[in-house]
């Protein structure tokens, strides 16, 4: 609303403005540097606005019917929060932060709006879950609340959190200073300011999104460990979105691609396979060379016992009659 009052004026009246008045609207936008998810969403708000109009008959038409404006995400704006820069994060904050962090980037809750809003009634111990209410989603049916898993590593900051709470606290985080105006007071509420200060104190350079990235990093997380119908249910948006705004590649999946390392350290069987296939030349690579050999006498000495090694193996296989064919060529499919 501030920004269309500022473009138009207070004084213009909605009938007056035109198709072409919208589109030089969102130029405007455009020229202000702001993010093509940020016009998108200005435009979004007008065009209901507008619409809201039309059905009060204080417009005929809507202006911004037609206005274009993509929400393309900006990959440069992601960024994966590891395990070990938010133990840092954690070891950085007061008990209230601890709680915050923790919700945001293990809950994978929305802040300020999710965190703020949570109750002690809302975590059910006994069972292992959370009750999210969802203020960005309660207008659409269904979505007023999800279930959250209470996962481990939230399990345990969420129960020193409790065992440090008030007789007769109602709030996960009790923080007066974001509750000035009431229930909804987190609308208003400034917490990039403090959590800036927390980022630095960790010895981390700050990111993009802040709050958001933390999310999306427990988002990436779940994705690669459950299927799609679970992690929308669990964090709360539709499969699009999620590989739009949330899932980003990590480090570790490259190395599991690149090296077979998987979750714990243990290599695929892909690598091992293709170690086991060439450990017979590494043997002889191993072996202790002619004494005073040069080193081509040294790779000459290497490739003559492969030869004999290999030959021998030809003629074993030869008698076998199951076999399809010498060693060389099966070894040689695995390693390619």
């Amino acid at each position: 609303m501030k920004a269309l009052v500022e473009y138009f004026g207070a004084d213009r009246y909605v009938d007056q403005i035109t198709a072409a008045d919208a589109e030089d609207y969102r130029l405007w936008l455009t020229r202000r540097g702001l993010a093509s998810a940020t016009v998108h969403k200005h435009i979004r708000i007008a065009r209901q606005l507008w619409g809201d109009a039309m059905l009060r008959r204080l417009a005929t038409t809507n202006p911004f019917a037609a206005v274009k404006a993509s929400a393309t995400p900006n990959p440069e704006r992601k960024r994966f929060i590891t395990r070990e820069e938010t133990a840092r994060l954690l070891e950085a904050c007061n008990p209230t932060w601890r709680v915050i962090v923790a919700l945001c980037r293990y809950g994978g809750l929305r802040c300020p709006s999710e965190v703020l809003s949570l109750r002690w009634e809302d975590v059910l111990w006994d069972r292992g879950r959370i009750v999210v209410h969802s203020p960005k989603t309660e207008h659409h049916a269904g979505k007023a609340t999800r279930i959250v898993p209470l996962f481990p590593e939230l399990r345990e900051i969420l129960a020193e959190a409790f065992a440090q709470a008030a007789d007769g606290s109602v709030y996960v985080v009790e923080a007066p200073r974001y509750r000035t105006r009431g229930v909804q007071s987190w609308k208003a509420c400034n917490m990039r300011t403090q959590f800036l200060r927390i980022v630095k104190r960790a010895g981390l350079q700050p990111w993009p999104r802040l709050f958001h990235n933390l999310r999306a990093s427990r988002a990436t997380e779940l994705a690669a460990e459950y299927p799609q119908h679970v992690l929308t249910a669990w964090l709360g948006h539709s499969p699009d979105v999620a590989e739009r705004h949330y899932l980003q590649v990590r480090e570790e999946d490259f190395q599991r691609a690149a090296y077979g390392v998987q979750k714990g350290g243990a290599k695929s069987g892909a690598l091992e396979a293709q170690n086991a296939a060439q450990q017979p030349f590494a043997d002889f690579r191993n072996e202790q060379q002619p004494i005073g050999a040069s080193a081509d006498e040294s790779t000459h000495y290497v490739a003559s016992r492969c030869k004999d090694r290999q030959a021998a193996e030809d003629r074993e296989w030869a008698h076998e009659d199951s076999n399809f064919g010498p060693r060389r060529y099966q070894r040689r499919a695995l390693t390619n």
